[in-house]
């Protein structure tokens, strides 16, 4: 898990929901600074009067940033984007808003926007600070975290180890900020396939945090849930089943039932029993992050959705498939409403609507959700992306169900060409889709 370390505020001024409200509100921002210039004190040197206004238009900007923390807190993303933009344009300079805008950016899944701004932040903060203050190790920590989720872990990497070099240098061994950049480069090398690298650092960022908090604080659950996951990815899953059940009796010690990290660790032990084929056991854990999801959220948050996809994945591996439709169709919704059309977890659930559609023969149904699949994915990550070879690969795969052997070849080569680039010819992916290819240019010649 990667953590964000910003600042939360205190709401002040009421939302501004449509672009007319927001020029009405710039102007009336605009008419109050003048207004205050004009009408102060006479005796007040010019000087005087337009250090009063930019102090104004600082203060108007400080209350749409915090309306932006307000709405990012309640799962309002676009109106916090709104409003953290309105704190930008006032005061372009500050870079915490930069900072803010980007992190916003990268929650709606618009990675290259949220890079351009982390880099201005860092840029600014750079100008003021110089090297090794806090505030720039917190800004490459940002762009580490940006540059994963377009798949550039090595990138990520980079940045994270400038992050950590830095705070160690600041705050010493035991300070629990170092524990969360390892932790975070723990998640990048996992991203990469080296989970044994990953455990290393999540074992000295579990070790520092023990140190620091002793055994039942929520940090020391959050490492060994993710040493859960690390483990769970070398296919030690009794393992990553021990170090999620001690994260999961944590959470339940630590906030009860209606907590969204309960809801998290279940649904890890769901994930991690599925992959032991015991999808009834999969099934009752992801009901379970369902439940105390909806009682920490409530209907339409991005993590219910989530859970509901998971739950109709492990509906859909038992042979319920029109079961995981209706839950696939719930975490659409929810996603749609959070994050609009462009974003990965929207593609990922119409992937899965799509294999769902497909497993009961309903193949034009199942390449419409693929190709929605894919068109979003290509705006999020590019051509040359693992996730959109993947969807690639699916419509691959439908095409050559209905006989159109030339275009499941297209589809295809398209899947091998960026497996070969991302995975290497020796990957069981890669070598999969090489023999679906030849399969299918033998299919061609009959």
């Amino acid at each position: 898990m990667i953590k964000k370390d910003g600042l939360m505020a205190n709401r002040t001024i009421s939302l501004v929901k449509t672009n007319k409200d927001k020029f009405f509100v710039k102007l009336f921002v605009v008419l109050l600074v003048v207004g205050y210039y004009f009408f102060a004190d006479s005796n007040a040197s010019n000087t005087t009067k337009i250090k009063q206004g930019i102090e104004m238009e600082n203060v108007v900007a400080q209350a749409a940033f915090q309306r932006g923390n307000i709405a990012e807190k309640e799962v309002r993303y676009l109106d916090a984007l709104q409003h953290y933009q309105e704190a930008h344009d006032l005061v372009p300079e500050n870079a915490l808003y930069l900072s803010e805008l980007g992190f916003i950016y990268q929650t709606l899944g618009k990675f290259k926007k949220a890079i351009g701004y982390f880099e201005l932040a860092l840029a600014g903060n750079l100008k003021i600070y110089g090297e090794g203050h806090p505030s720039l190790a917190r800004d490459r920590n940002y762009l580490g975290m940006a540059w994963q989720s377009l798949g550039k872990a090595k990138k990520a990497i980079g940045y994270y180890e400038l992050a950590l070099a830095s705070v160690l240098k600041t705050y010493g061994e035991a300070h629990p900020v170092v524990a969360v950049y390892r932790n975070n480069l723990g998640v990048a090398w996992k991203s990469l396939g080296k989970a044994k690298k990953a455990i290393g650092y999540y074992e000295l960022a579990l070790a520092s945090s023990l140190k620091t908090y002793g055994e039942a604080h929520p940090t020391v659950a959050t490492y060994r849930s993710n040493l859960g996951s690390a483990w769970h990815l070398l296919g030690e899953l009794k393992k990553a089943i021990n170090y999620y059940e001690l994260a999961l009796a944590s959470g339940l010690k630590t906030y009860g039932e209606a907590r969204s990290v309960v809801a998290s660790r279940r649904n890890n032990l769901g994930m991690a029993w599925s992959a032991l084929g015991k999808f009834e056991k999969a099934v009752d854990y992801f009901e379970l992050a369902v439940e105390s999801g909806l009682k920490a959220h409530g209907e339409t948050h991005p993590d219910v959705a989530s859970y509901r996809n998971n739950l109709g994945f492990a509906w859909d591996l038992l042979g319920e498939h029109e079961k995981a439709i209706n839950y696939y169709e719930l975490a659409l919704a929810s996603d749609l409403k959070t994050y609009g059309e462009a974003h990965s977890s929207v593609a990922m659930v119409r992937n899965n609507l799509g294999i769902a559609w497909k497993k009961l023969g309903e193949y034009e149904k199942a390449i419409e959700y693929f190709e929605l699949a894919l068109a979003s994915d290509l705006k999020t990550y590019g051509a040359m992306h693992i996730q959109v070879a993947m969807r690639h690969n699916n419509l691959g795969g439908v095409w050559d169900l209905l006989g159109e052997t030339k275009k499941a070849i297209s589809y295809y080569e398209l899947t091998l060409a960026t497996y070969k680039q991302t995975l290497g010819d020796e990957h069981p992916r890669t070598k999969k889709v090489a023999k679906n290819l030849a399969k299918a240019k033998k299919n061609k010649g009959k």
